[in-house]
């Protein structure tokens, strides 16, 4: 288990540094919001898909099949695709 868990570090650390530093900022800028939110009402969650990551399945120990990180931008993003209306 010791293995896994230093791979799943180096992994989340790799995230953290390869991640731009703005997608962080909070608030949002109030463009970041209004890009958001326009990319959100496209209903196209392909944009997602740079934020999981699949990882193969371990020799011994549990199976994690993937891993979320979503950043204030995304989950914004994620919150208008799901809100119909004016």
């Amino acid at each position: 288990m010791g293995r896994a868990f230093r791979a799943f570090a180096r992994f989340l650390l790799a995230i953290c540094v390869t991640v731009p530093a703005s997608a962080f900022d909070v608030p949002l800028s109030d463009e970041a919001v209004r890009e958001a939110y326009f990319l959100g009402q496209r209903h196209d969650a392909s944009f997602l898909s740079n934020y999981i990551k699949f990882l193969p399945p371990p020799r011994t120990g549990p199976h994690i099949s993937s891993v979320t990180f979503l950043t204030p931008f995304a989950q914004f993003t994620q919150f208008s695709s799901n809100y119909v209306g004016n």
